[in-house]
């Protein structure tokens, strides 16, 4: 469901377009935000455990020679955002998954 851009479309409105190279990590820390929120309480043990799992640095589309991006830069994404952001991609998760028939 990730793929989906409208999960993307929240956080893509605060970056601009001249920013294309941020515009990719927005995607790649969103799917960091799922990690830590499915396993991980703390962003430095996410950033840890994304610097060992293969899986996770695929998942989040992030090659072998990329470097895992800082907890700190986790840890300031809502803040930076806001909860506009978080409030969209929730939104959006909701409406894909009705129309996906995963809600009762």
């Amino acid at each position: 469901m990730l793929d989906d851009p409208v999960f993307n479309e929240p956080f893509q409105l605060f970056v601009p377009p001249a920013w294309s190279g941020r515009r990719r990590r927005l995607e790649t820390n969103l799917r960091l935000m799922f990690l830590k929120f499915r396993y991980l309480p703390g962003n430095e043990s996410l950033c840890q455990e994304m610097s060992d799992s293969i899986r996770w640095r695929q998942f989040c589309r992030l090659g072998l020679d990329q470097p895992v991006p800082d907890p700190t830069t986790l840890m300031k994404l809502p803040t930076w955002c806001g909860s506009a952001a978080v409030d969209g991609v929730n939104k959006a998760l909701v409406a894909t998954s009705a129309e996906a028939k995963v809600l009762h």
